[in-house]
C-alpha cells in the first residue's frame, strides 16, 4: 500500500508523465520527474560528481534545476525509467534517411539495427550501466507503441534491441505490450492520448497499466 514517504524514484521522458499521473491517482508518491523530451536522453545527458548524480541538459526542459536527481545514486528504492525508449525520433531518422537512398529500412539486418542502437543510444546505455553498477534496483519500460505505419516496424524492431541490452545489464523490464497492443503491436485505440493533436502518447489507462506492473514487481502493493 503506499505509504506517506517517496515510494519509488521516476525518471525518463514524455511518457513518464502519464505514469507519474496514474501513479499519483492510486496514491503513491516519487522522487524525481519526467523531465522533457525524449531526445535528450541521445546526448550526454549526466555527469556523476562523488555520489551526486547532476542532470547536465542541453537545452531548458520542463525546468529541470541539475541538483533534482542529486541522490538518484544512492536511493535505496525501486526507479522506474522510460531513458532511451524515444523510439518515435530514431525510427523516423532511419526510415526517411534510408527512402533519401531509394532504401526500404525494413530491409535492414539485424547486425546494422544493433550498431545503430549501441551507437545512438550510448548515453541511454550508460545511465542504465551506472545504476545498475551502483547497484540500485532499477526497471525500464517501453513506449506506448504509437509509430506511423512507414517507420512501424523499424522502430519495433530497434526498441527491441534495446530492450535486450539492458536485460543483458540487470535492468528489469516492464513490458505490457501483451495487454496493450493489438495483433499488429500496435496500441489499442482506447489506451491513445487523450489530447487530440497527440499521435505518439498513451493516455492514463496505459501509465496504470505501466504502474501497477511496476508496482507489483517492486512490491509497491503488497
Amino acid at each position: 500500500m503506499p505509504t506517506n514517504q517517496s515510494d519509488f524514484f521516476l525518471i525518463g521522458d514524455s511518457n513518464a508523465s502519464v505514469i507519474a499521473r496514474a501513479a499519483n491517482a492510486q496514491g503513491y508518491t516519487f522522487k524525481g520527474r519526467a523531465i522533457g523530451p525524449g531526445r535528450i536522453f541521445d546526448t550526454d545527458f549526466f555527469t556523476v560528481k562523488g555520489d551526486r548524480f547532476v542532470m547536465t541538459l542541453p537545452e531548458k526542459t520542463n525546468n529541470v534545476a541539475p541538483d533534482s536527481f542529486f541522490d538518484l545514486l544512492e536511493w535505496k528504492g525501486p526507479i522506474l525509467s522510460t531513458v532511451g525508449f524515444n523510439s518515435q525520433l530514431i525510427g523516423q531518422t532511419v526510415a526517411r534517411d534510408m527512402r533519401i537512398h531509394g532504401l526500404d529500412a525494413r530491409n535492414l539486418s539485424q547486425a546494422v539495427l544493433e550498431a545503430l542502437v549501441g551507437n545512438w543510444k550510448a548515453p541511454a546505455l550508460r545511465f542504465y550501466s551506472l545504476l545498475v553498477e551502483r547497484g540500485c534496483d532499477i526497471w525500464f519500460t517501453h513506449s506506448p507503441q504509437r509509430f506511423p505505419d512507414l517507420y512501424f516496424d523499424v522502430a519495433i524492431r530497434l526498441e527491441n534491441i534495446l530492450r535486450q541490452r539492458l536485460i543483458d545489464l540487470g535492468v528489469s523490464p516492464v513490458d505490457v505490450r501483451a495487454a496493450t497492443t493489438d495483433s499488429e503491436g500496435k496500441l489499442l485505440e482506447q489506451l491513445h492520448s487523450d489530447l487530440p493533436r497527440d499521435q505518439t502518447h498513451g493516455n492514463i489507462e496505459w501509465g496504470g497499466l505501466v504502474f501497477g506492473d511496476f508496482a507489483r514487481q517492486a512490491g509497491l502493493s503488497a
